[in-house]
Formats: structure tokens, sequence, C-alpha cells
């Protein structure tokens, strides 16, 4: 078993959190286009960043079931 070295470790931390700080701009820019270019109300552009995120967060739990074997 090999043992994964602090740097290493630091490297996938840091990675994870500038993967989250893009994220985060880009739903930023998101909103802003729904509001600005598309001309959605706040709740409307809302909700449809809400819906893609929340078929995501699905699709991803149903990709890990099938792709680990839990249920067959």
């Amino acid at each position: 078993m090999s043992v994964i070295s602090l740097r290493t470790k630091l490297g996938y931390g840091f990675g994870h959190v500038l993967n989250d700080l893009c994220s985060a701009m880009w739903f930023t820019y998101l909103l802003v286009y729904f509001h600005h270019v598309l001309l959605f109300d706040n709740g409307l552009a809302g909700v449809v960043l809400l819906i893609g995120q929340v078929s995501k967060k699905g699709r991803s739990f149903f990709n890990v079931v099938i792709l680990s074997g839990i249920f067959g």
C-alpha cells in the first residue's frame, strides 16, 4: 500500500478549491446572462439555474450507482 505524500494531498485540495471557485464564477456569469441578455426576471433565472444543478447532481448520483454496481 503506497502512502500519499503531503504535497499530493495539498495539490488535490488546492485543485478542489479552485474548481469550486471556477464554478461559482460561472454560475454568477450565467445568472447575469439570463437576466440581462435573455431578459429573464430574477426568480426565473434562479429557478432555471437550480433545475440545472439538481439535474446534474441527480445524474451524478445515478452514474455512481450504476458504475459502482451497487445494485447489480
